[in-house]
């Protein structure tokens, strides 16, 4: 189909403009893309499907180089369409590869990306380059890293898409697993009653009753398979409707907001620099609130990033020594050795070490000795108990403080909602223990509480444990 397309265009340009340098290429293009459709259809679908991400990119190159070798006058924005043909092109190897197939999909990216890049240096090399040609513009070079720029931007967002896409398709493969499950179980039972319904005909005396049981059981049964397959479908249009919601918020905080609050900090930072004072007071003050408002925004929209990070990234699990992740929470949190030894009980001596993935562990330490601290009771010297331990098939974290704590019977429903806070006379965002929950999560554990206001509360936190690299 391309190639039928490819030389329609062929024919269209010849018509209207006359055969040109670059006529062959696109002639190679349209066998080209005949040739991948003959390498898919018979057994070679990968070879096909890097051809198809290559070929183009270094065609869409030697074409503009080649028009600008046969044509001694010309405008500059030759050396503009060909990079936003390069641009686009880092969209091809998102949609045909799966993310699965990480040699093939980063390597096409690598490839395209490094054409674009060396789409100056190879003009320069056939004295064709900008500069050479006597175009003067001081923001050529400004252009070139915005199409940089964009090209990264357009491939982060074509594979978030792309993760998130087949993460759905995941959950709907084994939401249909179980409905089919589920519509077996209802077959095997109308089959045990058609078998019980044969045996009673035998009996003609107890045949009516028999007749009012089986009808009856198939009432009840049918009720239960309507209630299964309602309970499915509102069960998939949720998640459908929830992949829907975090694709369109992802790309909001990704180009809608994400782009203007930076321009703002930047002209925010950029009337600092000048150091021309404002108009007036009100209009400095004004100014303040500005700047003031678009950081906080952009803190907002940061950790909602991070919590989409958090739920798509896949990250290496390695051997972790859990008094080390402490050491750097320490630092991180600024805990005194004197603190240390006052206020804080360490104790990992049952599980000294864990295999899984260090950032995640980190965070939630962080997490948990932050929340300890920053609750405190000012009632009561601070006392911070950490220790590990082990239950079954998981290794756990216990961090235990004396702190205001909370009362569960109020907010047990929201205590791991994101942006819920429970002590509003303290700074702070409603984050943390949405994190905890979601990072416990990702490493196929859980959290459990234990809390009472004014007397503290206890965070355990299960992490399954692994016996890889052991």
């Amino acid at each position: 189909m391309l190639g039928g397309l490819t030389f329609i265009l062929l024919a269209i340009l010849v018509t209207s403009f006359g055969p040109n340098v670059n006529t062959p290429i696109i002639f190679g293009i349209g066998i080209f893309f005949f040739a991948i459709g003959y390498l898919i259809t018979h057994g070679f679908s990968k070879p096909g499907k890097i051809l198809l991400c290559l070929v183009p990119a270094v065609l869409t190159l030697m074409a503009a180089i080649l028009a600008k070798l046969d044509s001694s006058t010309f405008t500059d924005i030759l050396y503009y369409d060909a990079r936003f043909i390069l641009i686009l092109l880092g969209i091809v190897p998102c949609l045909i590869f799966n993310t699965t197939e990480k040699l093939s999909l980063y390597g096409s990216l690598f490839l395209i990306a490094l054409v674009l890049m060396l789409f100056d240096p190879l003009h320069e090399l056939y004295n064709v380059g900008y500069f050479q040609r006597g175009f003067s513009s001081s923001s050529y070079y400004y252009i070139n890293y915005v199409c940089i720029i964009t090209f990264f931007g357009i491939v982060a967002g074509a594979l978030s898409l792309k993760f998130v896409m087949e993460k759905t398709e995941r959950e709907n493969i084994l939401a249909n697993g179980k409905l089919s499950g589920a519509l077996r179980n209802v077959e095997a039972q109308n089959e045990e009653i058609t078998v019980q319904k044969e045996a009673l005909s035998k009996n003609q005396d107890l045949l009516l009753a028999a007749n009012d049981l089986i009808e009856k059981q198939k009432t009840e049964l049918q009720h239960q398979v309507n209630e299964v397959n309602a309970n499915l479908e509102k069960v998939n249009g949720e998640l459908v409707k929830q992949n829907s919601e975090l694709m369109q918020f992802s790309y909001t905080i990704s180009h809608n907001l994400r782009g203007p609050i930076a321009r703002l900090l930047g002209l925010t930072h950029l009337s600092e620099m000048s150091g021309a004072a404002p108009v007036d007071k009100e209009t400095g003050i004004i100014m303040n609130h500005i700047k003031t408002s678009a950081e906080d925004l952009d803190k907002v929209i940061t950790d909602l990033n991070k919590v989409i990070d958090n739920r798509n990234a896949v990250q290496k699990k390695q051997h972790v020594e859990f008094i080390h992740e402490f050491k750097e929470v320490q630092k991180l949190l600024n805990i005194s050795e004197k603190m240390k030894r006052e206020n804080f009980h360490i104790d990992f001596s049952e599980v000294p070490s864990i295999y899984t993935v260090k950032p995640i562990l980190n965070s939630i330490l962080y997490n948990l000795i932050s929340n300890a601290v920053k609750f405190r009771s000012t009632k009561q010297k601070l006392l911070v108990s950490v220790t590990s331990f082990k239950k079954d098939d998981y290794v756990g974290i216990q961090v235990e403080d004396n702190g205001l704590g909370i009362d569960l019977s109020l907010f047990q429903q929201d205590l791991f909602k994101m942006y819920k806070r429970f002590h509003n006379h303290l700074e702070g965002k409603g984050l943390g223990l949405y994190l905890i929950k979601s990072q416990a999560e990702s490493l196929n554990g859980f959290v459990e509480v234990a809390s009472e206001p004014n007397v503290g509360t206890a965070f355990r936190v299960f992490i399954k444990d692994s016996q890889e690299g052991s």
